[in-house]
């Protein structure tokens, strides 16, 4: 399959893990891809002229973007649908729906990563959908063996209610590992992170739809909460941010793998709005022992007490931290490889590209 990505070039891992995670998998197995970085051009009028070009010369079977009209546009999605298959993946469409309104329509497939807004996507217009979660590349993710570390860790930036569940589990004397490079900013820091207009902005477009209005309710809510930001503790370490192939070592070596799917502040909520990240099948794919909250979906994609640990409430997730951060090796091992078999079998990317190669 010879196959365009409507790319970002950057630095960081947010711009580089679908080279990292996806795309390398898909090149295993003997896909080709070309990635066109669009901010390679000096504006996006000569982006798109660009990517038409590319597309009739070098005759791609399938695009593939995740992008808004305001990247790529329409016009040019539907010149390139009439010769070449094309493939919107909406990574956020949980609490951005509205990222793609004008543009999910053009494209042959759309991919949604969430299923609560679906209805939003028919509305628009996209006739042909599929619904699917992220998965992990078995490649690059796997057991790292080394001595156990007798804590609980969390890759991730800790922002909303995220705060709350490790200052629950510091509070309970759990060592607690946090690998982030901007854990401890003080309130006044962050506020400055987002200016009045991006307020706006995002408020205006989350109001109108159910989620959107729980994800402002729960902010406000939050917004009171003491524990709003990270408690100082000497339970709790901040290690720098680390590389994609550092996080399997870590995952595979630490007792304990916390994987918060609470969206942003809704953990505070009796009925969090719950998404499931990349994390969620980087820590099985990689032999980590997951604890994370309950959640109907993802007991359709690994076993309780099997292949991971959920909990409903924060007196269950106490619980069940004490009881396998103290029980036999052993016991946690043979969740941990299950985790890694369950893994290899339903939830890798290639997994997920087969339905979408037999829909092209």
């Amino acid at each position: 399959m010879r196959i365009i990505w409507i790319n970002y070039r950057g630095n960081s891992n947010m711009n580089n893990w679908i080279e990292y995670s996806i795309q390398s998998e898909l090149t295993d197995n003997g896909n080709k891809i070309y990635n066109f970085f669009y901010n390679d051009y000096q504006d996006l009028k000569s982006a798109n002229i660009k990517l038409l070009e590319l597309c009739r010369k070098m005759h791609f079977d399938l695009l593939i973007s995740s992008y808004d009209d305001a990247v790529i546009y329409k016009e040019t999605i539907l010149e390139i649908k009439s010769h070449t298959y094309t493939l919107l993946i909406c990574m956020d469409n949980l609490h951005a729906p509205f990222m793609h309104k004008k543009i999910a329509s053009s494209f042959n497939l759309v991919w949604l990563t969430s299923f609560e807004n679906k209805n939003l996507f028919v509305k628009w217009g996209c006739n042909n959908i599929i619904i699917q979660p992220f998965a992990c590349n078995p490649n690059n993710y796997y057991p790292k063996l080394s001595s156990e570390v007798n804590a609980i860790n969390f890759i991730g930036s800790p922002y909303g209610t995220r705060n709350n569940i490790i200052n629950k589990l510091t509070e309970n004397n759990f060592n607690f590992h946090l690998f982030n490079n901007k854990a401890f900013l003080q309130p006044q820091e962050k506020k400055e992170e987002l200016n009045l207009k991006n307020k706006l902005s995002s408020f205006s477009k989350l109001i109108h739809f159910p989620l959107g209005r729980k994800l402002i309710y729960s902010k406000l809510l939050n917004s009171f909460n003491k524990e709003s930001l990270l408690n100082p503790s000497n339970n709790l370490i901040n290690y720098p941010s680390v590389s994609f192939e550092k996080m399997s070592e870590i995952f595979s070596s630490y007792k304990l793998s916390l994987n918060i799917i609470e969206l942003r502040n809704t953990a505070i909520l009796k009925r969090p709005i719950l998404k499931l990240h990349l994390r969620t099948f980087e820590i099985p794919m990689s032999g980590g022992l997951m604890l994370t909250r309950r959640s109907k979906e993802l007991e359709d994609y690994f076993e309780d007490g099997k292949e991971m640990i959920a909990y409903s409430n924060y007196d269950e997730m106490i619980d069940k931290s004490k009881y396998y951060l103290n029980c036999n090796e052993k016991e946690r091992n043979t969740i941990k490889s299950n985790a890694r078999k369950r893994s290899i079998s339903d939830h890798t990317w290639s997994k997920r590209f087969e339905p979408i190669f037999k829909n092209l």
